[in-house]
Parts: C-alpha cells; sequence; structure tokens
C-alpha cells in the first residue's frame, strides 16, 4: 500500500512568465492524507502551482516544502510525486499490467516485486481482469483508474491530479469522483486535484484553495466556501447567486437593514459595518427563497428550467433585476407556468451575502 502521505507546504511563491505575473504570494499548507482542490477559473494560476509542485519547472520566488524539507532543487524524477494527467498519458503500446508497473521499472524494481505491486494496485481499482487489455481497450472511467493506480503505484508521498474528470460524461464523472476519492483516502496519500469546475472541488476535496488572478481568494471547507464566502468572487464563482443592489438603511441591533428594490427591507446579521446610505451588493442563494403567499416579494414566472430534483425559476419583478429561485421539484404537483403570479420571502437572511457595491464584478 501507498507510503503515509506527507505534508506539503507551499511557501510565498509566485512565478512570473516573461515578466507577466501568474502567481503572487501564495502560501498554504495541506497535511497529510487530505485532498485539498486548486480552483478557479481559466488563467488563474492552478496548473501553473501543480507544475511547480511538481518540479516541470521552478518558481520566480517563493519555496515548496514536503514536511518540512524545501524541494525546489529536487528533480521532478526524484520528488516521489505521482501525477494523474488530464488525457491519462498511458502508454497505448503498453497492456493494462505493464502501463500500472512502468514507473517501477523505471525505478530500478524487477522481476516478483512489481508483479506484486501491480497486482494490489489492480485490484485496489478493481481493474485485475483487464491486466492484459490496451488502453484503446478501455473505456475512460477504466482509462481512468489505469492512471491513478500507476501513480499510487510507486508508493508516493503525494499525488496531483489535473483535471481527471474533464474527459468524462456527466453521469460517468459524478461515479467516478465517489470513486477515486474513496481510492485515495483508502491509500492514505496527500492529493491535490485542479478544478475550474465548482461541483467537482465541493463534492471530493477536504479543503478547496480558490485562485483567482494568481492570488488566493479564499481557503476553507466546502461547506465553509459555499455558506460564508469572504468576498464577492467566490460568492458569484461557487454555486448560483443573485446580486441585489441595496443600499444601507442602518444597523438593526446585530443585523445591517438594507433597502432592496423589489424585495422591499431585509435584515441581515453580519459583523460587516458600513455607513448608512452605502450602497451595497446583497447576494442571495437561489434555494434561499421560498414561495410564500404572504411574502413581500411579488413577481411573475418568466421562465422555468426542469434539472430534476429541483425547478429552476426566472422571476420578473416589478422593481429590481430578474430572480433566479430554486424549489424542489414536486412530483405530480401543479406545476407552475410562464406568465403565473407569485410571492416569495428569503428563507434565511443569515445566508445572504453582503459586500460593498465597489466590489461587485462587472457583469457578464
Amino acid at each position: 500500500m501507498t507510503a503515509a502521505g506527507a505534508r506539503l507546504t507551499i511557501s510565498n511563491v509566485s512565478h512570473a512568465y516573461a515578466g507577466v505575473p501568474a502567481l503572487a504570494d501564495v502560501s498554504f499548507e495541506v497535511p497529510p492524507g487530505d485532498l485539498t482542490a486548486l480552483l478557479g477559473p481559466s488563467g488563474c494560476g492552478k496548473t501553473t502551482l501543480l507544475r511547480i509542485i511538481a518540479g516541470f519547472f521552478r518558481q520566480t520566488q517563493g519555496s515548496v516544502l514536503v514536511n518540512g524539507a524545501p524541494i525546489d532543487d529536487v528533480p521532478a524524477a526524484k520528488r516521489n510525486v505521482g501525477i494523474v494527467f488530464q488525457n491519462y498519458a498511458l502508454f497505448p503500446h503498453l497492456d493494462v499490467a505493464r502501463n500500472v508497473g512502468y514507473g517501477l521499472r523505471a525505478q530500478g524494481a524487477t522481476g516478483p516485486m512489481v508483479e506484486a505491486r501491480v497486482d494490489e494496485m489492480l485490484r485496489l481499482v478493481k481493474m485485475e481482469k483487464f491486466a492484459k487489455r490496451l488502453p484503446g481497450e478501455l473505456s475512460g472511467g477504466q482509462q481512468q483508474r489505469v492512471a491513478l493506480a500507476r501513480a499510487l503505484a510507486v508508493s508516493p508521498r503525494i499525488v496531483l491530479l489535473d483535471e481527471p474528470f474533464s474527459a468524462l460524461d456527466k453521469a460517468l464523472r459524478l461515479d467516478m469522483q465517489i470513486e477515486v476519492k474513496s481510492l485515495l483516502k483508502q491509500s492514505g496519500v496527500t492529493s491535490i486535484i485542479v478544478t475550474h469546475d465548482q461541483e467537482e472541488a465541493l463534492s471530493m476535496a477536504d479543503r478547496i484553495v480558490v485562485l483567482n488572478q494568481g492570488r488566493i481568494e479564499q481557503i476553507g471547507g466546502p461547506s465553509e466556501l459555499y455558506d460564508a464566502p469572504r468576498s464577492l468572487f467566490v460568492n458569484t464563482f461557487i454555486g448560483h447567486t443573485n446580486l441585489i443592489a441595496g443600499r444601507l438603511i442602518g444597523r438593526d441591533g446585530a443585523a445591517l437593514a438594507i433597502d432592496l428594490p423589489g424585495l422591499g427591507r431585509l435584515s441581515i446579521p453580519t459583523d460587516k459595518d458600513y455607513p448608512a446610505g452605502q450602497a451595497l451588493t446583497v447576494t442571495v442563494r437561489p434555494e434561499n427563497f421560498a414561495l410564500d403567499a404572504s411574502g413581500p416579494i411579488e413577481g411573475t414566472v418568466r421562465q422555468i428550467l426542469p434539472l430534476g430534483p429541483v425547478d429552476v425559476i426566472e422571476v420578473a419583478l416589478a422593481a429590481g433585476p430578474a430572480l433566479k429561485v430554486s424549489l424542489p421539484h414536486a412530483a405530480g404537483g401543479v406545476p407552475l407556468s410562464p406568465g403565473a403570479a407569485l410571492r416569495l420571502s428569503v428563507r434565511d437572511p443569515a445566508g445572504c451575502g453582503v459586500f460593498s457595491t465597489a466590489a461587485a464584478p462587472a457583469a457578464a
């Protein structure tokens, strides 16, 4: 089985390509055995950071440490880091068993030692019946399991996964996320997964490092990032939300009383403080709205998007922006239809975010 996972420390790492910054003073730590996701939009620096950890190139400044020891001068081949590439990078002319054993042979292992380790890894990923097949004879999910077995076979201290599910269809992707997370946890290895898919990061990671333009926006567990985002970028990037412009009336005890066109007055518990009259952006998750016959929000159904267990409803207001509202799908119930009038209320004001309007992102 894989050796115990290592503690990975990223200390003040910056990197630039031809003078153009890609990472700026990035620092965080991954505890042994943790699965951490690097999440962010294209160009945020997550793949650059993964390549620095792997040793494919050296950062402009800062240091990468494993169990407290810098590895900046250690060649990639000697870092004891396993990698699962986006396209799996299996050797097409080698069968499954020889693909899994390739790294072991490259390290100088031979004979029964390699065979025993390959058998162990194939049993771990439930691919022992496919040992003699070529990669071209496998499905995408099977190839992914082989790539993971190859990465784990060399007993790495750290495993890096670069967009490992992007080539899979949606139905298979969820199954593989569950399976791969289980395998990584079973192995005890420290893991870093790079993804731009918010749902993937939320479902797989113990912690998520959210990157934006080369800088860390926030680090936290999935629930923390979704329920308590510290910046408007994190709030809008992770999950869906409604951005509603408002103006602060004043403090209402432990809450801010905010006037929101089309929604009325809403008191949102928060320790943030702004001067009366301040223009603010309030964020409300679609699932934080409820149908309420006596609710203060009056609107009209513009369109409905059935998404299986939930229906996403676009609601036009007499004043203010249209709202995205997520309601549980009621099988056999009387469905709403475009043009129908309805009233809404906010389920939990504490679940709303409050940000200075100056921090609001530009409209797409």
